[in-house]
């Protein structure tokens, strides 16, 4: 457990004075407001709650830049749509955990806490449905987010 300090904190929808908080694992255990540091790890500076990424396709990460460009006449959704599915059907677990942890880092590195993955490269992979989507759960656990 970590307990950390802050002059002003974000809390409950208004700036707060004097916050202590208790944090194990990316969990708040208690949060007091009004209170001295005491032994808590003082951190300089202000803190807001962290975002939560609630609708990813970590997996397009892989395909950007492969559809941007279509000759005259075949640059519409359905083509960019058709090139997105093929460019799923080829990926495998490792392939997406490799991109999936890229795309998590960066957004833990913004300030995101949390991943909602829009998940549906089951539709491409048959029979390796839960194997796609603990790639991503591995994925999370190995940035920490």
């Amino acid at each position: 457990m970590k307990t950390l300090f802050f002059d002003k904190a974000f809390v409950r929808g208004q700036w707060q004075q004097g916050v202590r908080l208790a944090v194990q694992g990316g969990v708040v255990l208690s949060l007091d407001v009004g209170v001295a540091c005491g032994d808590a790890e003082h951190v300089r500076g202000f803190a807001v709650p962290a975002m939560a990424n609630v609708h990813s396709h970590a997996f397009q990460r892989g395909f950007a830049g492969m559809a941007e460009y279509k000759p005259a006449g075949q640059s519409d959704f359905w083509a960019w749509r058709k090139a997105m599915y093929s460019f799923a059907s080829k990926i495998s677990p490792d392939h997406l955990q490799a991109i999936a942890a890229e795309v998590y880092l960066e957004c833990l590195l913004a300030g995101y806490s949390h991943i909602g993955e829009f998940h549906y490269l089951h539709n491409a992979h048959k029979g390796e449905e839960k194997e796609m989507a603990a790639a991503l759960f591995c994925a999370a656990e190995e940035v920490g987010i």
